[in-house]
């Protein structure tokens, strides 16, 4: 008899679990969505104001995450300028950090930041030679590739 019954038994929880496994994902999207327009808004140029962020970048979003983005708070390090977003007690947070080079940078989900080291936000990464003049790596080895004269029909 149980063995029966077993198959009908996990086609119905299958279902359950899955839709118990997009439910997070999605949730886990919203906090990434929530992360990467924040810190955006924040420090890519716009200035805008938590406020600002709300009205503006957090509406009429994709119907699987707005809820979910409406629901989760952010925390923002203005001085590592980074924004943080809790989704889940036994996940890390969903985090989008801002540097000069890149701008606004979102961690996968499940990454945790790193320390940054010496590494300053806001200060660009390459040094000026001269008057226009950047500079650049040299290359691993020299290009010897022969030259051959160009042939048209």
């Amino acid at each position: 008899m149980l063995r029966r019954i077993a198959p009908a038994l996990l086609c119905v929880a299958a279902p359950a679990h899955a839709a118990d496994a997009g439910a997070d994902l999605n949730l886990a999207w919203a906090a990434g969505y929530r992360a990467a327009f924040t810190c955006s808004a924040l420090w890519n140029g716009a200035g805008k104001s938590l406020d600002a962020i709300e009205r503006d970048e957090l509406t009429g979003l994709y119907p699987e995450i707005e809820a979910g983005v409406r629901a989760l708070k952010a925390d923002v390090d203005d001085r590592a300028k980074r924004v943080s977003v809790r989704y889940r007690d036994d996940m890390p947070p969903r985090v989008a950090e801002w540097d000069s080079r890149t701008g606004c940078v979102t961690l996968p989900i499940g990454a945790a930041p790193r320390p940054r080291g010496d590494y300053r936000p806001g200060q660009a990464r390459s040094r000026r030679l001269g008057p226009g003049r950047w500079a650049m790596p040299a290359p691993a080895r020299p290009c010897r590739a022969p030259r051959r004269p160009m042939k048209f029909p």
